[in-house]
Order: structure tokens, then C-alpha cells, then sequence
């Protein structure tokens, strides 16, 4: 007979009514181990010798790690603003509507919301694309692909002032850094380059006074027009406009580089284009498939143009070219041209297949099922009685191999010779020898 009552956790045990020193330690069990002991319950777990409750979920009270395991990524038990111990998000993740979303996420990262998307520095949302959510830039945000994170478009203009005040004098290359905004947008303390350039004043003395100044914002091939903020000054002696173009792209794009070609450029990735507003030549990187693009940012794919929807220009392939992964490529082949994808091979109909079978360099060809006659792809396994245009077609009966006319139509048909015997082609002589049951 053997002694209930009293047996704490990990102590040797034959039945659970022994378990009974530890609180929620009522099982006898031997998971793991050569013989039964005393073990937390189902949905406890055991931590410094006694049994925690698991399951629980975001904000509730917990005393160790093991026990926040009611929500994915919330396996943290830590103190709050009240100095109670709660369950946490795992580091690495955001609280967002009692769930822990992975945070950080860069550019083009799956996301499911904007929180996630802070990986970017500032500016991050997610945006859905096809059936996807990315994380992408939000509006007044330029995405920087080289470092994979957000660039606030601030518009400044860099200017110094002569005595007395308001006379501008064009100051050339500068950071942002310091320097104050006389546009009607926030100033910014980040370290990327503005290039600013000033006609030529039509009376450049000290008694002119500058009003206004109409300036042309250039971002990623789109233009815009602004007014200064009016300056310091009341006199309306000698009174100007004057134009000045400014270019704010960040460190990677508006780098200052002026050009005599694009030979003087990153030729993979800029451009030589000549401002005739400040009659300079500079190297303007190219633009991707779908970003804005103008006259003087030229389209980064050979096969793409910057076609103009209203005053906005964007890079769109060219006609009889698709856009495949970021790269336009020819559209509309036909059977046996050079083919890189299967999307390509439109040109023919049900010759849709970018293979090289049979042959050293990527054509188009029919598609399975299909076959090859006279630069057209017709369908094959065609049974007997069938509708067909060539014998290749007729591989679906028995014997049924030839296409031809029976009565008036095409068909597949049994060869001379053979005999039609349960829908299947057979030898005359073989029939003669083969009883069939009625």
C-alpha cells in the first residue's frame, strides 16, 4: 500500500494524489526522466522550484518570462511606469492592438502596420502594393535606396545676404545643416546637399532689393515653383525678380558633379544633362521604371522613355516592351525569337514558353500540349473523330495517327489499313485474329 500526501516538486512519486506539497505540482509523471516525480500541471511552468501559470497575454500580471506565452513575440515579463510586473513584447517588437509586431523594418520589408515601418528613420508607412503591404516612404519623404531609409523633402534656399539687406548673392554647395529656411516649409538638420544657383541679376549694385524670388524645385525629376517668404526689407527702391533653380536630392543624388559628358558621371547610374535656366552641365542620376523623370533625368532602362501624364513625366517602357522585375524587356515575340522570361512570348498564340530545349539560347516555343507547325502552335492528344489541322496533332487514340479528310472534314483517323475496334485503330489482319466479347 502506498503512503499519500505531501511530495513537493521533483520529488519521486507512483501517483498524483502524492503530489500535493507544491501548489499547482499535482502531477506524478516521468516525461524525461527514468522514473515519475512531481511536476507542474498542464499549463504551469516550473521556475525556481515553483509552478507559474503560462498563457497569459500583453499587461497581464507575471512574475517569470516562461509564463507570457499567450501571444506570439510577448515573451517578456518586466516592471511598467507602475513598477508592476507585466507581459511585454519580446525586444525587437511593438505593441500594436494587444498583438507584438516585428518593428524596425526598412524599405520594401513586409509589414502589416505603419508602427513596424520605423526602421526608415522617419517617414515610414506601409502601403500596399499588389497583394502586398511594404513598408515605403510616406508623402513628403523621398526613399534613399542606397541606405534604405526616408528623406524628408525640405525646400531651401542657401542665401547669404550683402549690405544692406536683401541684396541675395548665389552661395553655391552647402549642407542643410544651419541654415535658415526662407521657404514656407520647416527647416531641416539633416546633412544632405542642396545645389543652388541665381541668374544673374539685372542690377546687381547695393541699392537693389529683392522681393521675390521664384524658385524651381527639382526632386527625383519633378518640378516645382515656389515664392519666398518676403524679405526683411520695406523699401520698394529698385525693386527685381529674380529666377533661381534649386536642386535637393540627398547625399546620392544632386551631389554637385558638374560634367562635359556623362563620361564624367557614374555612366551606370547618372547622367550628363545640361540646365539651361543656369547653364550648367551636371550629372542627374537616372531614373527607375515608374519614378518621375523629365527632360533632364534620363530613364535608367535602355528600353523605357519618360512619357508626360498632364505636366508630370514618369519612366515607362517602351511600345512592344513589358516591365519584368524593375526591367523593361521586349514584348509581343513570336514563335523561335530570343526570349529571357515567359511573359515575353505573347506574339503567338499558345506559344507563350521561354525555353532552350534542345538549343543553346533562350526562344520562344509552344506551350505544353502544343506542337510546332508553320510559325503557329496547335493542340495535341487529339482523340479519334477529332477536328485537326496536321497528323502531328492525332497522338491521343491508339493507332488514330493520320489527319485526314473523312466525309468532308478534317479529322483524325485511322491510317489505310487499319480498322476502327472500340475506338481504337487496328491492322485489318490483326481484327481477323482477335475475337472481341460482344
Amino acid at each position: 500500500m502506498t503512503c499519500l500526501g505531501g511530495l513537493s516538486l521533483n520529488e519521486t512519486c507512483e501517483v498524483d494524489q502524492q503530489c500535493s506539497g507544491t501548489e499547482k505540482a499535482n502531477t506524478c509523471s516521468n516525461y524525461g526522466k527514468s522514473q515519475p516525480t512531481c511536476r507542474c500541471n498542464y499549463g504551469y511552468i516550473e521556475k525556481q522550484y515553483r509552478c507559474y501559470r503560462i498563457g497569459l497575454t500583453l499587461g497581464e500580471p507575471c512574475y517569470v518570462n516562461g509564463q507570457c506565452t499567450g501571444i506570439p513575440n510577448s515573451g517578456v515579463c518586466m516592471a511598467n511606469i507602475n513598477n508592476e510586473r507585466v507581459c511585454h513584447c519580446n525586444h525587437g517588437y511593438i505593441k500594436y492592438n494587444e498583438s507584438c509586431f516585428k518593428e524596425r523594418l526598412t524599405m520594401y520589408e513586409e509589414c502589416d502596420v505603419d508602427m513596424q515601418c520605423n526602421g526608415t528613420s522617419v517617414g515610414g508607412v506601409w502601403k500596399e502594393i499588389g497583394h502586398r503591404k511594404l513598408c515605403l516612404c510616406e508623402n513628403g519623404y523621398i526613399e534613399d535606396k542606397a541606405d534604405l531609409i526616408c528623406r524628408k523633402v525640405v525646400l531651401l534656399l542657401l542665401a547669404t545676404l550683402k549690405n544692406p539687406l536683401c541684396a541675395y548673392m548665389f552661395v553655391g554647395d552647402y549642407h542643410y545643416l544651419d541654415f535658415l529656411s526662407l521657404m514656407k516649409s520647416e527647416h531641416s538638420t539633416s546633412k544632405d546637399r542642396c545645389l543652388i544657383f541665381m541668374k544673374e541679376m539685372i542690377n546687381s549694385s547695393a541699392k537693389s532689393k529683392l522681393t521675390k524670388a521664384q524658385v524651381k524645385y527639382t526632386a527625383f525629376g519633378r518640378t516645382y515653383t515656389f515664392d519666398l517668404k518676403h524679405p526683411p526689407c520695406k523699401s520698394a527702391i529698385n525693386l527685381q525678380n529674380v529666377e533661381m533653380m534649386l536642386i535637393c536630392e540627398g547625399q546620392t543624388v544632386g551631389n554637385g558633379i558638374t560634367c562635359k559628358s556623362s563620361a564624367d558621371c557614374d555612366i551606370k547610374m547618372e547622367v550628363c544633362s545640361r540646365y539651361q535656366a543656369i547653364d550648367q552641365q551636371i550629372c542627374i542620376p537616372k531614373r527607375h521604371i515608374n519614378e518621375s523623370c523629365d527632360v533632364h533625368s534620363t530613364c535608367y532602362d535602355n528600353n523605357s522613355e519618360c512619357k508626360y501624364y498632364g505636366h508630370s513625366g514618369t519612366c515607362q517602357c517602351l511600345p512592344d516592351h513589358k516591365e519584368i522585375d524593375g526591367q523593361c524587356v521586349k514584348s509581343g515575340l513570336s514563335l523561335n525569337e530570343t526570349c529571357e522570361v515567359d511573359h515575353q512570348c505573347s506574339g503567338t498564340e499558345k506559344g507563350n514558353t521561354c525555353s532552350s530545349y534542345g538549343e543553346s539560347q533562350l526562344t520562344c516555343r509552344c506551350n505544353h500540349g502544343y506542337v510546332e507547325k508553320q510559325s503557329r502552335c496547335y493542340r495535341m492528344h487529339l482523340h479519334l473523330f477529332e477536328s485537326c489541322d496536321w497528323s502531328e496533332q492525332c497522338t491521343g487514340s491508339h493507332g488514330a495517327n493520320e489527319c485526314k479528310v473523312v466525309e468532308g472534314q478534317k479529322i483524325c483517323y485511322c491510317p489505310d489499313g487499319k480498322a476502327i475496334i472500340e475506338g481504337i485503330c487496328l491492322y485489318a489482319k490483326f481484327v481477323e485474329n482477335t475475337s472481341f466479347d460482344a
